[in-house]
């Protein structure tokens, strides 16, 4: 006797509350699993791209402004600081590292940043081919850059003044010259053209005209020790012209802004599991009531009790599998709609998986559940009266 065989054909031939149960299941397998992986991918990938930035120096103005537009390039800038008072503040004994970045230009919507060779040490930037940047107007492209723009050892091209790919205002007469391309890093790194400070300087010459007069968008720092979070930050911000943003500090803000309606969404997607999983023991429960009679009759030609119970699960389990593989396909696809949509909108990208633990974890949760509604149905299944239903059919 073949109970999954059996299990299945009682499905399709009465699919209507299978199918909405199967439904119900999907759509909170969807969310579930895609806010947990969203929410764990965007903060995988910020902690990647501030890991060794304690502290970011910039122009006054929005401390998170500051972060987002310096560390994970995803804003505007806050404005312009003068490069010689921001090495002085650079100087102190408690900083470990001061990386200074400029940058105002794009190409094709990916960000020109002029800045030392010690950037690329923040995201173990390695070069593919090709060599570093050493001279003005010779640049190094992220991997992404360099797979979507098409850009080899040896091209030139002309940059765009502003952030965005439409800006009309071409640097005509500075040519970049591509030397080098780097690794995939999967961080910022792939979607950023790295070149010397020297270049910005060369490209916007007609706003410096005297050493003293360069200025840069902002400074990377890092610590030596916790005791520069608490004395550097503060001087900064009351004696000089510019402001100290604490990257931790400032994305623990963020988080809890934003931490709020993704903590909805997942509790409303928790909710609709329980009501799926509440439908599914309706369905099952039916299935006992309304099918007593077939049971009853397995029973006289040797079917025992365990085999009736298994026959029941079997349905729940494909009512289950087939609401969880749903699920999983419609929130890979969502994913994916998701995420190259960042990736357009912000040159921001998010690598997705098909399967991660957050799916596992979800899987054993369904047949967890499934088990339960099983044995909520047991006395329903054990306490079958054979003769009083085959009597009563008669």
């Amino acid at each position: 006797m073949n109970l999954f065989k059996i299990s299945y054909k009682n499905i399709i031939t009465k699919p209507l509350n299978a199918i909405l149960s199967i439904l119900l299941l999907a759509f909170s397998v969807v969310i579930i699993s895609l806010s947990f992986k969203f929410q764990k991918q965007v903060t995988n990938k910020i902690a990647k791209n501030t890991a060794g930035i304690d502290m970011v120096i910039g122009a006054k103005g929005s401390p998170l402004q500051l972060i987002l537009s310096s560390v994970l390039h995803i804003d505007n800038p806050t404005g312009n600081i003068n490069f010689d008072e921001a090495k002085k503040i650079t100087k102190n004994p408690l900083i470990k590292n001061a990386i200074p970045i400029s940058y105002g230009d794009n190409y094709k919507g990916y960000r020109i940043i002029g800045t030392t060779p010690a950037y690329k040490t923040l995201y173990g930037g390695e070069l593919l081919e090709g060599k570093s940047a050493i001279k003005p107007l010779e640049v190094v492209i992220g991997a992404t850059v360099a797979k979507k723009s098409n850009l080899k050892i040896g091209d030139s091209f002309v940059s765009s003044h502003g952030l965005i790919e439409e800006g009309n205002h071409h640097h005509d007469h500075h040519h970049l010259t591509v030397v080098g391309i780097y690794k995939t890093s999967h961080s910022v790194l792939d979607n950023l053209i790295v070149t010397p400070l020297e270049t910005v300087w060369d490209m916007h010459h007609h706003h410096d005209h005297a050493s003293k007069n360069k200025e840069i968008t902002s400074v990377l720092v890092q610590f030596k020790s916790p005791m520069g979070f608490v004395r550097i930050p503060r001087s900064i911000n009351e004696k000089s012209s510019m402001q100290a943003a604490l990257t931790k500090f400032e994305l623990d803000k963020l988080y809890n802004y934003t931490g709020i309606g993704v903590k909805i969404i997942q509790i409303m997607a928790i909710v609709i599991l329980i009501i799926s999983v509440f439908s599914i023991y309706i369905s099952l429960y039916k299935i006992v009531k309304d099918r007593s009679y077939e049971l009853a009759l397995m029973r006289v030609y040797g079917a025992n009790q365990l085999q009736l119970i298994l026959l029941v699960f079997y349905e729940g389990l494909i009512i289950s599998i087939s609401g969880y593989i749903l699920g999983l396909i419609l929130s890979f696809a969502g994913g994916t709609y998701l995420y190259n949509y960042i990736g357009r909108e912000y040159n921001y990208t998010i690598q997705q998986a098909f399967i991660t633990d957050i799916d596992i974890y979800l899987f054993f949760s369904v047949l967890l559940l499934l088990s339960v509604i099983t044995l909520f149905n047991l006395k329903s299944i054990i306490s079958i009266n054979i003769p009083k239903i085959l009597s009563y059919e008669k």
